[in-house]
């Protein structure tokens, strides 16, 4: 069912003329080709499949925009069912949590520190928010690094 899929998203993607379209069907060939290529096992292959076969892929493909979220569904079904992240999921969540802790703790620290109070809250705020991405960024990146290692990456890239 997969092959059967990536075929028909291959000829989706020669057919149509829009450059976005292409790019989409491209990421999502590569991600089941991704899961395609992973030691499954046969409880796992067939949930796979499965799901592929209850979303039915090619019903209504004149709409891309039901197609794309049919597509989004499966592959958030098949990182949930198979425990993968996409690309950079521990990098951005680093940073958006570096970023709000790091306002928070800025705003809470420059207040005290100021005599202006006004000016004590902006540049705690900026002050906190650059050191807190600084340490989201390098925290995300490490696990991101692992979550490679360890293959648990679900890759959208040609390869």
């Amino acid at each position: 069912m997969i092959n059967k899929t990536i075929i028909f998203l291959k000829n989706l993607a020669s057919t149509t003329n829009s450059k976005k379209e292409v790019k989409t069907y491209n990421r999502f060939i590569n991600m089941l080709k991704d899961i395609a290529r992973r030691d499954l096992t046969d409880v796992n292959k067939h949930a796979i499949e499965t799901e592929l076969a209850i979303i039915n892929i090619e019903a209504n493909t004149d709409d891309f925009k039901t197609l794309k979220k049919k597509l989004n569904a499966f592959i958030c079904y098949a990182k949930k069912k198979l425990n993968l992240t996409s690309e950079g999921h521990y990098m951005s969540l680093g940073i958006t949590l570096g970023l709000s802790i790091g306002m928070a703790l800025g705003m809470s620290f420059g207040i005290p520190f100021s005599e202006d109070k006004n000016l004590g809250v902006v540049f705690g705020m900026n002050i906190g928010m650059i050191i807190g991405m600084a340490i989201g960024m390098a925290i995300g990146a490490y696990k991101d690094q692992e979550a490679k290692k360890d293959n648990t990456v679900l890759n959208s890239k040609a390869s």
